[in-house]
């Protein structure tokens, strides 16, 4: 019986929550189970907290004598399972280097990476949302998907944090807030500068609420032009957040107007995401909170 498993998920922070669903069915089913996570470094945050882990593993590029040392540490660790929702060539490679004797994985392009599982899953025509996907891993081990809602574990100090940050710019939390999320991994998902700094000023005038602009250190210049731009000056928050404190901030606030990405992911509330040229039943978030 599987006693050890390890998950492997080298994407991007809002791919990594999407498999929460699938770990947390896996632990429902098998309470006493060992999980293990792998994911690359920078997205490890999305997962600090989650009960149904038993250990993260953050995978840094490095050095060969770095990797090498990786790989002879995760050959020791003993799992006999490891489920790779990556999709990828580096994964399908570490999932073999375990040397684990049940590996599954996907394998949708029919590549020679299909070699190194035991078990591929079979592919799905037509698109599939990425948690469904996903999920699709637990028939091999006949365990029946649970809840398909991603989950973030928040402490309260993590909380607190948020709050402290807001008071420091001047945020009036007894104000409603809507976040505008401008950043976006490639140009064919973003939405002009100059209509999020128009849209900001219609929300506050209409609406009379604070407009905060989110995002990665990356994004800070992005939000700095929209600021000049908008007349109604929007509050920065982009670049001074964690990912737990934006999750936290997102939580407090009314709607989130943004690209799809991991951000859109973080919020339980209302959303009106920019999907250019993406499919939306493989990338959307549920309908009842999409706009």
């Amino acid at each position: 019986m599987t006693q050890n498993i390890l998950i492997i998920k080298l994407r991007y922070i809002g791919d990594v929550l999407l498999a929460t669903p699938t770990i947390r069915s896996i632990k429902a089913a098998c309470p006493d189970v060992r999980i293990t996570m792998m994911v690359n470094r920078g997205t490890e945050d999305v997962l600090f907290g989650n009960q149904d882990l038993d250990e993260v593993i953050a995978l840094d590029k490095g050095s060969l004598l770095a990797q090498g040392q990786f790989i002879a540490g995760l050959r020791r660790r003993g799992f006999d399972t490891v489920i790779d929702l990556t999709d990828g060539d580096r994964s399908a490679f570490l999932s073999w280097i375990s040397g684990a004797p049940v590996r599954i994985g996907f394998n949708d392009e029919q590549r020679w990476r299909g070699r190194y599982y035991t078990q591929t899953v079979p592919s799905v025509p037509g698109a599939r949302h990425r948690i469904e996907r996903d999920l699709e891993v637990l028939k091999p081990l006949g365990i029946q998907a649970g809840s398909k809602d991603p989950q973030l574990w928040l402490t309260p100090g993590e909380e607190k944090s948020a709050d402290e940050l807001l008071d420091q710019l001047g945020v009036r939390q007894s104000q409603s807030m809507v976040i505008l999320q401008p950043g976006a991994r490639y140009w064919f998902k973003a939405w002009p500068s100059d209509r999020y700094a128009e849209l900001a000023d219609r929300l506050t005038s209409q609406y009379d609420c604070q407009v905060l602009i989110g995002g990665s250190n990356q994004d800070v210049d992005l939000a700095q032009q929209i600021r000049q731009t908008a007349k109604s000056k929007p509050i920065i928050v982009a670049g001074r957040t964690t990912i737990k404190q934006f999750a936290a901030i997102s939580k407090r606030s009314a709607l989130f107007v943004g690209s799809d990405s991991g951000a859109m992911l973080l919020r339980r509330n209302p959303c009106s995401g920019s999907l250019r040229y993406i499919c939306e039943r493989k990338t959307s978030i549920s309908r009842e909170r999409f706009r």
